[in-house]
């Protein structure tokens, strides 16, 4: 499979691509799953200080249709539908409120939920950016270079962060 788990320790950041224990197996703290493409640099971003809540390495998959579909009940009692496009894309949320001089190539900051930064990757739609969805891209393929253009990014860009920390690793 393309887009397997990978699981990264809480105290290391150690990755481990099969969860054989409940422990890492460096230090035997707990682990959390992550997708295996941003578990690089969910691990470096970590390990230099910027604790991660949660991330998405932007699965360029539908798990069904492009459009979900939504009911409602308006005042009068009648259900209206409405479609949402499905998107897809790379996002990192920061524990704390984390402030960048610089962000990876199309990426933006998102509102901050419970004094936490997002990250989220945008995409060109001709000449503006917006958030990727699966309509925008004609076929597996482009979404899968889109996708991994931005995880490049994103671990590039990690890399050249400053550490908060001093780590003995």
């Amino acid at each position: 499979m393309i887009f397997e788990k990978a699981y990264i320790c809480e105290s290391c950041f150690h990755i481990q691509k099969r969860f054989r224990r409940s422990v890492c197996e460096r230090c035997k703290s707990s682990m959390f799953i992550c997708d295996e493409w941003i578990a690089p640099t969910i691990s470096t971003l970590n390990k230099k200080g910027y604790l991660t809540s949660y991330c998405c390495s932007g699965h360029p998959v539908s798990a069904g249709d492009k459009q979900k579909c939504f009911k409602s009940v308006d005042k009068k009692g009648k259900v209206k539908k409405f479609f949402i496009i499905e998107t897809f894309g790379t996002y990192v949320a920061f524990k704390n409120k984390e402030e960048f001089s610089d962000l990876p190539t199309n990426f933006y900051f998102e509102e901050l939920h419970d004094g936490c930064t997002i990250i989220r990757w945008q995409t060109f739609v001709g000449d503006t950016l917006s958030l990727p969805s699966l309509k925008d891209y004609s076929n597996h393929s482009e979404r899968l270079l889109a996708v991994s253009t931005a995880l490049i990014d994103l671990d590039y860009w990690a890399e050249k962060l400053p550490s908060k920390i001093s780590v003995n690793c």
